[in-house]
């Protein structure tokens, strides 16, 4: 064995420094680079074949985590389109229910929403966790002021408990105006 080896590389030897000096060997070496050319391109064929599937499973994969993805987003939003929705609704009839101005035939005031879903985050259903709301109304009489302070107590007592207080007040206001007067008109005094 140790003499057919060695005989073999003795061979191969010869063979390359022919080829190098002389070029015999070079119409052999190209009709055996298309033989082998074609014994690779078999042996890779696999190797090729599993990243094509591999790449198609991997694009699909991804494709359907994205879609999931957009899926989810897309119910976020119109779960926060609803509550928009459901929002102008109830802004809408609170206008209806605090419409003083038809009742007295004066200009109101009336409600202005001023925070939700301040102390959680948002939900991804149609409710929003608190709602809050600040509201004020001018009428020609206390009963129809008291009326309006009480439908407003009213939306505070069917909310959720421990929903921070609300207060309602009643207070006759004759005039309040900012004027600005010429120095002349004022007459400053102090009376004891």
């Amino acid at each position: 064995m140790g003499v057919r080896l060695l005989v073999l590389v003795v061979l191969s030897v010869a063979l390359m420094v022919v080829d190098a000096r002389f070029a015999l060997l070079k119409p052999v070496r190209s009709q055996m680079s298309l033989v082998l050319m074609q014994t690779y391109w078999i042996t890779d064929l696999p190797q090729r074949l599993y990243q094509g599937v591999a790449s198609q499973f991997g694009s699909r994969t991804e494709l359907v985590a994205e879609n999931e993805k957009l899926k989810t987003e897309n119910l976020l939003l119109q779960g926060r389109m609803q509550k928009l929705a459901a929002l102008t609704e109830q802004n809408v009839r609170l206008r209806e229910l605090l419409n003083s101005s038809a009742l007295v035939n004066e200009k109101v005031e009336v409600a202005e929403l001023i925070g939700m879903d301040s102390l959680h985050g948002p939900r991804s259903d149609v409710e929003p966790w608190e709602v809050r709301l600040r509201v004020a109304a001018r009428c020609e009489a206390r009963s129809d002021a008291v009326r309006v302070g009480n439908e407003v107590e009213t939306l505070y007592t069917n909310g959720p408990s421990g929903g921070g207080g609300a207060s309602k007040s009643v207070r006759q206001v004759v005039a309040v105006a900012s004027l600005l007067l010429a120095r002349s008109a004022v007459n400053p005094r102090i009376e004891a």
